[in-house]
């Protein structure tokens, strides 16, 4: 009998251990799985704010392009050079030679082109995010070209453009400290005969949360 209870008593730490050990590696299977859980959401994280800048880059890229051999004088608005000045969107004619020297009331231009931001669709200037994509009031840009011919076309540039530039509120001050004032997530600014460029657009990653890039770029005007 003392035999039989000895042998219980063994068979009984056994199962106990047994517990234990499986509770221990429910523990430490669920703690792996939290690390593997964050680090997808980082790594997913990442992949959506490198795709924001790529596709910013784009646009800015086909946004220079667009104005290269761009008058100063056919700019609309014309923006002052202090480089105070800025506008969400921006006319403009380009040369037909890039290669004349005449002065500018003798040469010839393409006809105008025009940058500017048309609302995402779904998305209407309200203050809140209308088409659940986690951004609000954001826009697409637009290239109208050969604009008032048969000829005119509007492409779309690059959509989920803030509605303002990176660190920047509607409250009269400049917040990003660029020296703008209430800029739009697409600006232009004039600095003499150079002519900048800021685009914000953001996106939302598989967590809910929304990054954002930001991509500058100038383009030297042709007087």
């Amino acid at each position: 009998m003392r035999r039989c209870e000895g042998r219980a008593a063994r068979r009984g730490s056994t199962l106990i251990e047994v517990t234990i050990g499986a509770v221990l590696m429910f523990v430490i299977l669920g703690a792996l799985g939290l690390v593997v859980r964050s680090s997808s959401g980082l790594a997913s994280s990442d992949m959506v704010e490198t795709s924001a800048r790529l596709d910013a880059w784009r646009a800015v890229s086909r946004i220079a392009g667009a104005l290269n051999a761009a008058g100063s004088a056919t700019l609309d608005p014309a923006l002052a050079s202090t480089g105070l000045e800025h506008s969400d969107a921006l006319s403009f004619q380009t040369l037909l030679d890039t290669s004349a020297t005449a002065a500018a009331a003798d040469l010839s231009w393409h006809p105008n082109s025009r940058v500017w931001l048309q609302y995402d669709d779904g998305e209407t200037n309200n203050g809140i995010d209308d088409d659940g994509d986690g951004l609000v009031d954001e826009c697409r840009a637009m290239l109208t070209t050969a604009e008032g011919t048969p000829q005119e076309r509007t492409i779309v540039l690059v959509s989920n453009v803030a509605e303002y530039l990176e660190g920047e509120t509607a409250d009269g001050a400049d917040n990003n400290g660029n020296g703008l004032l209430d800029e739009r997530g697409l600006c232009f600014a004039r600095e003499g005969d150079v002519l900048r460029l800021r685009l914000t657009i953001g996106r939302r990653d598989e967590r809910g949360q929304v990054s954002t890039a930001t991509v500058n770029a100038s383009v030297r005007l042709r007087n």
